[in-house]
């Protein structure tokens, strides 16, 4: 069951790459998604899921396109069904044997981390990220806003929650540190300037006081509300059905 539970939340974390066009039908997507998985390098194991069932790597686009033939295969061309099967059932045996000395390190390495580690302090000016809040269905949605903002200041010095505003403009609002993901910004000659100028009008805004602040703040944008492309309007079905699921238990089609 845990094992399942993993696999899920990696499937889950892969769609996530998928374009937005693209997830509105993600069932179709599940073979290659799925194949990439497989044919990857397991950082617990040491070896592709791919190799631990068959025995040998899988033949990529790539390999087909340069024409490209592996070792195993000049290895295997010239013996015997019985040698073919001894060789390949020694290799399976060592296999197993590495990957399970890869995993109880693994285990011991990760039961001797740390399992807390607080969030750093974020400075002010600081670009950031914030989390995406998406109504529906989440788990395969991108897990930050596309959009940029940056930190005005620290509320509370005890506290790790902050006042940020959009690097394009617009109205602040206060997140948790939970929900803030630092963010880099390109080193050039326009990011540069614009951040210079966001820097000077930063420290002249610090400065007003916050009944001034609260003037300026606007309901028009709900916060839980944000997408991909900014906050939306929440749309009310005039359908007879509504309120009727088509598709109860989420079948794929």
């Amino acid at each position: 069951m845990a094992s399942a539970k993993a696999f899920n939340r990696t499937m889950h974390d892969l769609l996530r790459s998928l374009t937005p066009r693209q997830k509105r039908r993600w069932p179709d997507h599940l073979p290659e998604v799925v194949f990439m998985y497989n044919a990857t390098l397991h950082s617990s194991t040491g070896f592709s899921p791919f190799y631990l069932m068959l025995g040998r790597h899988p033949k990529l686009p790539i390999d087909l396109l340069m024409n490209l033939q592996s070792n195993e295969e000049d290895q295997f061309e010239n013996l015997s069904k019985h040698e073919y099967i001894q060789l390949h059932l020694s290799k399976m045996k060592l296999a197993y044997e590495k990957a399970g000395e890869k995993l109880r390190a693994e285990a011991v390495k990760r039961s001797s981390e740390q399992k807390y580690t607080p969030n750093p302090v974020l400075l002010e000016g600081s670009n950031v990220l914030l989390r995406n809040r998406v109504i529906g269905r989440n788990k395969i949605q991108d897990a930050w806003d596309a959009r940029k903002y940056i930190i005005i200041k620290r509320i509370d010095p005890n506290k790790h929650v902050y006042l940020v505003e959009p690097l394009e403009g617009g109205e602040r609002r206060i997140e948790n540190r939970m929900n803030i993901k630092p963010c880099v910004l390109v080193n050039n000659a326009f990011e540069n300037e614009r951040r210079e100028s966001k820097g000077q009008r930063l420290r002249n805004s610090i400065q007003c006081s916050s009944n001034e602040e609260s003037d300026n703040e606007s309901d028009e944008d709900d916060p839980i509300a944000i997408g991909y492309e900014g906050s939306q309007p929440l749309r009310r079905s005039a359908r007879s059905n509504a309120g009727t699921h088509s598709n109860v238990h989420h079948l794929p089609r």
